[in-house]
């Protein structure tokens, strides 16, 4: 029986080198990282949301998303949280296929799966359904994968819109492997296993301008805050576009 590597056995064991056959040398993955001055950058940032462990993640994000990147015309940004996380890969798939001779891609801010109300769960795949004859591939983007099941939920409307579609988040709590079981056959794209660097970006909405949960109204968008302080949404901006134009020499 094959290995299955989503499963916890330990791999079958594997010939001693001696054993093996001669093969082409294959130049080592260079490390993405160090194109980035990581420390630099992060002294650069206005806000608190950009660590270092941020950025470290999303420098694995957009190594891991690769040529997939210019593929991508639409972003569907998970919740109020993901907000940032979005506006940044947006701007680096912009990028990439821009460098193709490809337009720029759009992107649709959708209330989270979390609440598991219906109500706003049918909004979301009504709002889908609309927008879908302008939908070729779409990368659905969290900021942070813990149980699963939030992002699940958003995947299954995707599915049931019909939609072509990956998921890229910049951190999860757990093992790739663990998570199987919540999107067979999709693409999981992510920045950092066994990680929280991601959930740095719940529950601040002062960044974000927008949250979840402040309308009695069933709308497919997280809703915009009453009291926006637009000094901290420019920093935040500000510090999108920084990062954004750091990541872009990844492509």
């Amino acid at each position: 029986m094959p290995w299955n590597p989503f499963k916890r056995d330990a791999p079958p064991s594997q010939p001693s080198p001696g054993n093996l056959p001669a093969r082409e040398e294959i130049p080592a993955k260079k490390d993405s990282s160090q194109e980035i001055d990581i420390i630099k950058l992060e002294s650069e940032m206005r806000t608190p949301l950009f660590t270092e462990a941020v950025i470290r993640a999303f420098i694995e994000l957009v190594r891991n998303l690769g040529d997939k990147l210019a593929t991508y015309d639409t972003i569907l940004s998970d919740d109020a949280s993901g907000r940032l996380v979005s506006l940044v890969l947006r701007k680096v798939i912009n990028e990439a296929r821009k460098r193709k001779g490809m337009g720029g891609g759009q992107i649709y801010f959708l209330a989270s799966g979390k609440h598991g109300k219906k109500d706003i769960m049918l909004a979301i795949e009504n709002f889908l359904k609309s927008k879908k004859p302008g939908i070729q591939k779409a990368l659905l983007v969290t900021e942070h994968i813990a149980s699963g099941n939030s992002i699940r939920e958003m995947a299954t409307i995707l599915n049931n819109v019909g939609l072509d579609f990956d998921v890229a988040t910049l951190s999860m709590y757990d093992k790739l492997y663990q998570y199987s079981s919540f999107f067979d056959n999709i693409e999981l794209y992510f920045g950092k296993e066994e990680s929280i660097a991601g959930a740095d970006f719940y529950k601040k909405p002062q960044y974000s301008g927008v949250e979840k949960g402040i309308s009695d109204d069933p709308l497919p968008h997280p809703t915009k805050r009453p009291d926006i302080n637009y000094r901290r949404i420019t920093q935040a901006r500000k510090d999108v576009r920084r990062l954004a134009e750091a990541l872009k020499k990844l492509i």
